[in-house]
């Protein structure tokens, strides 16, 4: 009984053929351990070959499409080819298959090839020629308006758009759907698809139609939307999940389990990003556990409020201490470099800035201390007291820290304002407004430290206490110069750099919260 053979034994039988069409059979079955009916079969099959298709003998990855229908070429064949194109031609249905072409083909040559012979004919005359198969819906012309469309479409980024109108325009210049549809990548479905829909409704029936979610998929999705988010609500513990916030996947499974109906991890997450949730990291803010925060804000306000023009409001506070070594920052490097700084660095000195700002006239008055204790406080009055000694009244805000509210440091404001101390000395009146406790981002002069320490701060090396002792006089200096000469510009100007405008506002948050390279102590 013959066998089916592999490509590669069918090749040593034709290579055999090919070399000497009398070899010896028998012989070449023993070597390649077949039957001699095989050898015999596929010798058959070489001789069709040679006889159809002489050039194709040499061709080892030839074979016939359907041998046991081949018969030798006549006459007919040549008639047919010739008939083949006036056929498909002439075609007047949406597809042409082989039994309606044969059928054509019958009707002019009723004596003709048989319906499998002619079959096999024309496919082969297909794969040679690479001619479709089918009769496209060929578009049947397209306006000027129309071409001017399409053609703005081509040069377009809209890939839907440009796949369209190069099937339209190219069906109107004759190309054959399968062509196009190889070249668009698309199936040829899709490309007639698009032929008749330009047909029927022109430009309009290549513009697909905005999708509508029916009602009731709508009322659906909303009930879904409403129970995922009556769950994120509640704690994940009273549903025995051992977690303190929800995860898609327990959602789903928690879903399930009380609505009896099967939801996606991937439907989870997407339902409530349309609802607008999302996973997000939360931020701890500045807050004051103050429990008079309010009055103490109220009475600030007040006083700025009614502010004379011959008294002042300071904002007080100390920044440092911190050590003159090398520091690191924000700068700009080439790419794919960073500047180092070293960890471990001898200390040159360090710094405590004890300063007050003036809101109304945005005035640093500064000097550098060796501790932060009462008695640089005290100090400080002295020092506002005799720059100021023309106003009637300053006012004192700043933080609750030890040394802010010291009892040594109060009576001393008490002696300052008793009348004896005022007959013997012409100095202002001092009224303490203090911030509520852990309010430091409502402290002004907060500000005015974080552009300190980004202008002559970070990215510094300097070679001496001395050295940035002159920089840090430098910029206070050149800072009130600029606010004497523009008062209304308090804040725009190269002060920009501070992290808010220098004005009292309890929207501010004056101070940042860690520097990123200057740690405050």
């Amino acid at each position: 009984m013959a066998t089916k053979l592999d490509q590669s034994t069918f090749n040593v039988i034709r290579k055999a053929y090919i070399k000497n069409p009398a070899f010896n059979r028998t012989a070449l079955a023993r070597q390649l351990h077949i039957c001699d009916e095989t050898v015999h079969k596929y010798v058959r099959e070489c001789k069709v070959i040679e006889s159809l298709y002489p050039k194709r003998l040499d061709d080892l990855n030839f074979r016939l499409p359907f041998p046991k229908y081949i018969k030798p070429l006549s006459d007919k064949y040549d008639d047919m080819m010739g008939l083949l194109p006036g056929l498909i031609a002439a075609a007047e249905v949406k597809r042409v298959t082989s039994p309606y072409l044969w059928e054509q083909y019958r009707k002019l040559r009723p004596d003709g090839y048989a319906f499998h012979q002619f079959e096999v004919h024309f496919l082969d005359w297909r794969r040679k020629n690479g001619s479709c198969p089918y009769v496209h819906r060929a578009v049947k012309s397209v306006s000027e308006m129309d071409r001017k469309i399409l053609t703005s479409w081509k040069g377009s980024h809209d890939h839907q758009k440009w796949e369209r109108a190069l099937c339209i325009l190219a069906s109107a210049d004759g190309r054959q759907a399968q062509q196009i549809a190889d070249q668009l990548e698309r199936s040829l479905k899709c490309v007639l698809n698009w032929m008749k829909n330009y047909n029927e409704k022109g430009i309009d029936g290549l513009i697909d139609a905005p999708h509508q979610t029916s009602p009731p998929v709508l009322a659906e999705i909303k009930l879904k939307q409403e129970r995922l988010i009556a769950l994120i609500h509640q704690s994940p513990h009273i549903y025995n999940i051992n977690r303190t916030s929800w995860r898609q996947y327990d959602l789903a499974a928690i879903y399930e389990e009380l609505y009896s109906h099967r939801i996606s991890t991937s439907s989870v997450g997407e339902l409530l990003k349309k609802a607008g949730y999302g996973f997000t990291k939360s931020r701890e803010l500045l807050t004051s556990p103050d429990p008079e925060f309010r009055e103490k804000l109220h009475k600030i306000k007040a006083i700025l409020s009614e502010l004379a023009p011959d008294e002042r409001f300071f904002s007080v506070d100390e920044f440092g201490h911190f050590s003159v070594k090398i520091k690191g920052g924000w700068s700009y490097t080439r790419k794919k470099e960073r500047k180092v700084v070293p960890q471990l660095q001898n200390s040159k000195g360090f710094l405590i800035i004890t300063a007050a700002l003036e809101l109304s006239t945005n005035q640093i008055t500064y000097f550098y201390s060796r501790k932060k204790n009462t008695e640089e406080m005290i100090k400080l009055l002295d020092v506002l007291l005799d720059q100021y000694q023309n106003c009637r009244k300053i006012y004192i805000s700043w933080d609750k820290a030890s040394w802010h509210i010291s009892k040594e440091l109060i009576n001393r404001v008490d002696e300052l304002n008793s009348e004896e101390h005022h007959r013997r000395h012409t100095i202002p009146f001092i009224e303490l407004a203090p911030l509520p406790a852990s309010a430091q981002f409502l402290n002004v002069i907060e500000s005015v430290f974080s552009g300190l320490a980004r202008s002559v701060i970070h990215n510094s090396d300097y070679e001496s206490l001395e050295a940035c002792k002159a920089a840090i006089d430098r910029y206070f200096k050149e800072r009130n110069e600029h606010f004497k000469l523009h008062p209304k510009r308090a804040g725009k100007s190269i002060w920009g750099k501070e992290l808010v405008k220098p004005v009292f506002d309890e929207t501010n948050n004056c101070r940042t919260p860690v520097f990123k390279v200057q740690k405050r102590y």
